[in-house]
C-alpha cells in the first residue's frame, strides 16, 4: 500500500501567498470540491490561483458528491484512499497531471493536507486531499498548493517561507510564498519523467 505524504496544519495567522514562481507551464491539475467544501466562488478561486501558483494548467473545476468518511486526525489517510479510489472509477488522472480534491475541514475546525506520495504525476496514485477552511483561503491555498506540489516531485523542505515547509500553515508568510530552487528542480525532474498533458 503506497504511504501517504501528509502535514497536520493547526490554524495559526498567516497571510496570503500571491506571487507565482515558473515551475513546468505544461503541467495540468484537475480539482474537485467534494460536499459543498466550499462556495462556487471560493472554490473556483481556490483552483484558479493553486495552479497559477504551481504555475500548472487548469483543466478543470468540479463540484461533485464524493463518497468520503468523515475525518478527524486519525483516520484522514482512509479519506485519502476513498477520495482516490473514487477518482480512478472516473479516471481523473488520466485527464490531468495530478488531480486535488478538496474536502470540509477535520473535525469542523482544522486545516489539512494529505497526498498520495511524491512523483505521482499522470498515475493512479497522482491525487491528494485539501481539507480546508471555509472563508479562510490563505490556509486553504497553502494545503492545497503544498499537496500538488508533493504529486509533482516537491519533497518538504524546512525553509522559512516556503510552499513545501512540513509546517506549511504555521510558516509567517509576511508576503509571499516562494518554492526554492531546490524544489523547482524536485518538480521538474519528476515532470521529464512522464508524459505530460498537452497544452489545451
Amino acid at each position: 500500500m503506497l504511504k501517504p505524504a501528509f502535514a497536520i496544519f493547526i490554524a495559526c495567522a498567516a497571510a496570503a501567498p500571491q506571487t507565482a514562481h515558473a515551475i513546468h507551464e505544461r503541467a495540468s491539475l484537475l480539482v474537485v470540491i467534494a460536499n459543498n467544501a466550499v462556495s462556487k466562488p471560493e472554490g473556483v478561486a481556490l483552483a484558479r490561483q493553486t495552479a497559477f501558483e504551481l504555475n500548472v494548467r487548469l483543466r478543470r473545476t468540479q463540484f461533485k458528491t464524493v463518497p468520503l468518511p468523515e475525518t478527524d486526525l486519525t483516520n484522514r489517510p482512509q479519506q485519502l484512499y476513498a477520495a482516490a479510489a473514487w477518482g480512478r472509477s472516473r479516471n481523473l488522472h488520466r485527464r490531468a497531471t495530478a488531480v486535488l480534491i478538496v474536502t470540509p475541514p477535520i473535525a469542523t475546525r482544522f486545516a489539512a493536507g494529505l497526498a498520495l506520495g511524491v512523483c505521482r504525476p499522470r498515475s493512479s496514485a497522482s491525487y491528494a486531499v485539501a481539507n480546508i477552511k471555509p472563508g479562510d483561503f490563505s490556509r486553504s491555498l497553502v494545503a492545497a498548493v503544498h499537496e500538488v506540489g508533493h504529486l509533482l516531485g516537491a519533497n518538504h523542505l524546512s525553509f522559512p517561507g516556503n510552499w513545501m515547509h512540513p509546517d506549511a500553515l504555521n510558516q509567517p508568510f509576511a508576503d509571499t510564498a516562494n518554492f526554492q530552487t531546490q524544489t523547482k528542480n524536485e518538480i521538474n525532474r519528476c515532470l521529464r519523467t512522464v508524459r505530460l498533458t498537452p497544452p489545451l
